[in-house]
């Protein structure tokens, strides 16, 4: 059987799989806490006092008759996600994009079981639907990013 791996990433960063702490952290472990954010906090000018950085992944398997069987996951990036403060807003904010983020990949996971159920052969139409669902995540992303720290109930909303 023939595995290929694909990544989705919404901060571009490198993989290093031999740290001395989980450097992975995938989304159904539960409720992100302070511990979770391993980076050194980055110096900026800016008002930001944090960074989530997390990652669509997908691996699949061909079957013998050549119908590609996906598996998605959700994961953050704990070694290159950061708070440079401990604010319980900018956690929960972390926690609702990282939620919506888990939206996207079952979302995913549905338009690839469908595929699959259809007997689609075919990655790239599989690729061309992942795409979509990922800039449409990007979108909701950045239309979320900074809300929560602002509007401090609307993560209850």
């Amino acid at each position: 059987m023939k595995k290929i791996v694909g990544v989705l990433l919404l901060s571009i960063f490198p993989f290093y799989a031999f740290t001395n702490y989980v450097s992975v952290i995938e989304w159904n472990k539960g409720k992100l806490t302070y511990d979770d954010f391993k980076a050194p906090p980055k110096s900026s000018k800016d008002v930001v006092k944090g960074e989530f950085v997390g990652h669509i992944k997908w691996s699949f398997n061909m079957t013998n008759d050549r119908i590609p069987k996906y598996k998605i996951y959700n994961n953050m990036s704990a070694k290159d996600s950061w708070l440079s403060v401990k604010h319980e807003g900018l956690l929960k904010e972390y926690q609702f994009l990282w939620d919506v983020q888990e939206l996207y990949a079952r979302k995913m996971r549905k338009v690839s079981q469908k595929l699959t159920q259809q007997k689609e052969q075919d990655i790239e139409v599989y690729r061309k639907n992942f795409k979509k669902l990922f800039h449409q995540l990007q979108k909701e992303r950045n239309k979320y990013n900074g809300v929560i720290i602002d509007q401090p109930d609307f993560y209850e909303i």
